[in-house]
């Protein structure tokens, strides 16, 4: 192997232990997080005395969260009108079932 391949195959090694430890990372934060959205929503359904005013609030929370994310990693908030209607109908009952859960949750 020559001089230059194993500084590269170093640096290759280098990254991918660095990969792992990074997804470690965003794993236990991810943990920490959803162990955390149950009691934190329940206690905002408590304070605000409804179900359905702690979903609100949490969901444009989430919604503005996720467009500030959306238009800064890829420019745009939506997809285009071409690619919508081509999906099938079923994809966009993913909020639907979301709104659903945690309504569910938040009524307990």
């Amino acid at each position: 192997m020559a001089f230059s391949e194993e500084i590269l195959l170093g640096i290759y090694h280098d990254l991918k232990v660095k990969s792992v430890l990074l997804f470690m990372l965003f794993s236990l934060i991810a943990g920490f997080l959803l162990s955390n959205q149950s009691p934190i929503n329940a206690d905002l359904s408590r304070i605000v005395r409804s179900p359905f005013i702690a979903g609100t609030i949490s969901f444009i929370i989430g919604t503005l969260f996720l467009g500030v994310l959306a238009l800064t990693m890829s420019g745009r908030l939506f997809p285009s009108g071409a690619f919508i209607r081509t999906q099938p109908m079923w994809i966009w009952l993913g909020g639907l079932l979301g709104a659903v859960y945690l309504t569910l949750e938040l009524s307990n």
